[in-house]
């Protein structure tokens, strides 16, 4: 097993650990600087879709910028809290 591989599943661990999951709920993450750009709104757009398909999923967004405000707005939209 290579060191690479060991690390993403530690991270991996960590992250359910955090979000209080089982290991086999599918994750889904974006880290970046929050910025119309980047199109993290279509992220958040495609989980309000995506739960009518796939019951137990999780979708995680970090980062900091000027898009910060309307992705939480669009987050309590959706009620993807």
């Amino acid at each position: 097993v290579e060191n690479a591989s060991i690390q993403r599943a530690e991270a991996r661990f960590s992250l359910c650990q955090q979000l209080e999951i089982g290991a086999s709920v599918p994750v889904f993450s974006a880290v970046g600087s929050l910025l119309p750009c980047k199109a993290y709104h279509r992220l958040v757009e495609a989980a309000h879709h995506l739960r009518w398909h796939l019951p137990e999923f999780r979708v995680a967004i970090c980062g900091e910028g000027r898009e910060r405000e309307r992705l939480e707005k669009l987050i309590l939209k959706y009620s993807l809290e």
